[in-house]
């Protein structure tokens, strides 16, 4: 995951962000982006046929040729995919607040899911092979954000207390 970081981390410093902040004032941004958004999906689609599944947690990352360029265009992809949302929904609080706290939703992420595996597995009697499905996977990523914003809620209240004291 640290090669992950630094690739961020070098993006970072030679502005790669400013210049992608600086195209999206054109009048053709929307259209530049989306075909940026476009070409890295695509890359990124093939790349990953190519290499196995990456499993993080099991230390299983395919074959490195192609899962680390294919990262790379996911990551294009969601990066240049949330300057075409902001773009068009430039004052939405429920987005800005969900992208300020991004680090909290992705600490808590597995605790979550965990509890909403069991309540589907002991509580509704359902199979844990649901989450093969899109659209399960879909809903589920979903809910583990709605699920987690209150916990971030009581997160920044916290922080104020501290500050106050």
């Amino acid at each position: 995951m640290m090669l992950f970081y630094f690739i961020g981390y070098i993006l970072r410093i030679k502005n790669y962000f400013d210049i992608l902040q600086k195209t999206n004032q054109h009048y053709y941004s929307t259209a530049f982006l989306g075909s940026i958004c476009l070409i890295s999906i695509v890359f990124c689609t093939y790349l990953s046929l190519q290499t196995s599944e990456t499993k993080v947690f099991e230390n299983s990352y395919g074959n490195l040729f192609y899962s680390i360029p294919a990262a790379i265009c996911g990551n294009m992809f969601l990066i240049t995919l949330g300057m075409i949302v902001h773009k068009l929904f430039p004052l939405s609080k429920v987005l800005k607040y969900i992208g300020q706290h991004t680090l909290p939703i992705l600490a808590m992420h597995l605790i979550v899911a965990g509890w909403i595996k069991g309540f589907t597995y002991f509580i509704l009697d359902l199979p844990l092979i649901i989450y093969s499905e899109l659209w399960i996977q879909l809903v589920f990523v979903f809910a583990i954000i709605w699920l987690s914003l209150p916990v971030c809620y009581l997160y920044d209240k916290s922080k104020q207390v501290l500050v106050n004291l």
